[in-house]
C-alpha cells in the first residue's frame, strides 16, 4: 500500500488501528510481572498506558489462549459459542425485523418469550 496524504479537504486520513499479537501481549505481561510499571512498559512499546492496562486486565484470558495452543501470532482471543444460541439469535433477529415492518409494538417480555420458544425449537434433544 502506498502512503496516503491529506485529502482534498485538508483532513488527515484515518489512523490505522494497530492490534498487538498474543506474543507481544505475553511480553508485556512478563514485563509487568517483573515489577515494571505500566507507564514504563507503555513508553517502551510506544503505546498508550490504557492499552497496557487493558492487556493486564485480560491477563488470564491471554495466558489461557496461549496455553490452549493458540498460535502466538494471533491478534485476538475468541470464544467458541453454542451453535444453538447463534441460530436462535439469527431467527430472533428475523422475527424482530418482521414485527418492526408490520409496526407491531414489542416489549421486553414478548421478546424474552419469543427467544425462549425459538431456543426450544433449535435445542438438540438428548436421547
Amino acid at each position: 500500500f502506498r502512503p496516503v496524504g491529506p485529502t482534498s479537504s485538508g483532513a488527515q486520513p484515518k489512523k490505522q488501528r494497530c492490534v498487538p499479537t498474543l506474543e507481544e501481549k505475553l511480553a508485556v505481561l512478563d514485563l509487568l510481572r517483573h515489577s515494571m510499571s505500566i507507564a514504563n512498559v507503555a513508553r517502551k512499546y510506544g503505546r498508550n498506558e490504557y492499552s497496557i492496562h487493558a492487556i493486564k486486565i485480560r491477563e488470564t484470558e491471554i495466558r489461557q489462549a496461549v496455553a490452549s495452543s493458540a498460535p502466538v501470532t494471533a491478534k485476538v482471543t475468541s470464544q467458541v459459542r453454542d451453535k444453538t444460541l447463534v441460530k436462535t439469535e439469527k431467527a430472533l433477529n428475523l422475527w424482530l425485523g418482521d414485527m418492526n415492518r408490520k409496526c407491531v409494538p414489542i416489549n421486553g417480555n414478548m421478546l424474552r418469550e419469543k427467544a425462549l420458544s425459538i431456543y426450544a425449537l433449535f435445542k438438540p434433544t438428548a436421547f
